[in-house]
């Protein structure tokens, strides 16, 4: 069972008293989120349909008494990694870049030096229920939640497309990941019961009701993560550059069908098929939002798959794996409560999310569960999110 916010602060507390023997001075909460749709559309400046999830990323610390040659110095202790790191934003190990919880933390606090925030010395505990590795945004709720906490130390104000962007540009530098702004904006500006239908080009949005009593956003993790994911995440984002200059084109959000039809199909298939998939993705975007708002699930579930068809054949992102698990819901059907599901995240691994009703979670689970341990011998728990809070100080 996933602990609850309370149990989160209540375990990085006592663990910072047993590595100090003092209490915190500041406890801050990031959380991870899902996407519902809009996949692979944020760094392409299109739009996507986040929602910030109730699990959360919390960090308990204080003054560090250790300065060394009178430059700041922090220290954290990854209570899930059970791995500490040490280090100052002057002075950044050369390995910064490497992809390891440490490099986001790191990032972060080199980042909002070099903006010109001096944080004072800090040590603290880090304790999260967002599972890493499954698509749902670890990095971010991490990255958002150090920068809340030094924001907080520092008593410097900032606004929430400050943070996400000090956040993306962390991950872009130190972290060695090109994302898109999408989930650290859902990290920091997460609405409780509403998803952010998010304008990435000018990080922007509005707020999509859902209702939790008739509606629940199941999590199937595949159980996977295949080594392909990083680089071709890369590979992704230059092939889309490359439709751009074809279509000549600031970005795939002002493109068109008939434009890539018509300049791309006889060209490079492999582009046209990238491309599609951003134009097509955006409009299903938007259409789902409007179905959510109507409070019309089934059109909702429909463009769910037709937005993993197209994140499987069009982007090649998917993993036979994340199929199984789509064609799992498709054999549960509307009829056994399930409205729609696709892939989410970056893709080769991770997570499905699916659209069921609420009433029957649990036996949607449970079919989950039996029918993928049947087909690939791996025992899956699949796990409800409900649209939570953005970041927030619970102790300063």
């Amino acid at each position: 069972m996933v602990a609850s916010m309370n149990k989160l602060v209540s375990i990085a507390c006592d663990c910072f008293w047993e590595r100090y023997q003092d209490r915190p001075e500041f406890v801050v909460a990031a959380p991870g989120r899902v996407n519902l749709i809009g996949e692979h559309t944020d760094y392409n400046n299109g739009w996507a349909l986040p929602m910030a999830i109730d699990r959360y990323t919390v960090i308990a610390a204080g003054a560090n008494p250790s300065v060394v040659d009178g430059v700041s110095e922090f220290e954290f202790f990854s209570e899930q990694m059970q791995a500490s790191t040490s280090f100052t934003t002057q002075h950044p190990p050369p390995n910064l870049t490497a992809a390891a919880w440490s490099a986001y933390v790191q990032g972060v606090l080199t980042v909002l030096d070099g903006a010109g925030i001096t944080t004072p010395p800090l040590r603290g505990v880090i304790v999260s229920s967002v599972p890493s590795g499954a698509g749902l945004s670890s990095s971010a709720a991490l990255e958002v939640s150090i920068a809340k906490l030094a924001l907080t130390a520092s008593k410097t104000p900032a606004t929430d497309v400050q943070i996400a962007q000090w956040c993306q540009t962390a991950e872009h530098q130190y972290a060695g990941v090109p994302c898109g702004v999408m989930d650290q904006i859902c990290s920091v500006s997460g609405v409780a019961d509403h998803c952010l239908l998010l304008d990435c080009k000018t990080v922007t949005w509005q707020t999509i009701p859902i209702d939790s009593e008739q509606v629940a956003i199941l999590v199937v993790d595949s159980l996977t993560k295949h080594s392909l994911a990083a680089t071709e995440y890369a590979l992704r984002r230059r092939e889309c550059q490359r439709a751009c200059e074809v279509l000549q084109v600031e970005s795939l959000r002002d493109a068109t069908l008939e434009q890539i039809e018509k300049n791309l199909r006889t060209i490079n298939l492999r582009l046209f098929a990238r491309a599609r998939h951003v134009v097509t993705e955006n409009a299903r975007v938007h259409e789902t939002a409007r179905h959510l708002s109507e409070k019309n699930w089934g059109e909702a579930g429909r463009l769910m798959y037709a937005s993993h068809q197209s994140l499987c054949n069009d982007y090649e992102v998917s993993c036979r794996e994340l199929d199984q698990l789509v064609e799992i819901a498709q054999s549960i059907g509307v009829s056994g409560g399930l409205w729609g599901a696709r892939m989410t995240g970056g893709g080769f691994g991770g997570c499905i999310i699916a659209l069921i009703d609420a009433i029957r979670a649990k036996e949607i689970c449970e079919q989950f569960a039996s029918k993928y341990k049947n087909q690939t011998g791996r025992q899956t728990e699949p796990f409800i999110v409900r649209p939570a809070q953005g970041a927030f100080v619970v102790r300063s």
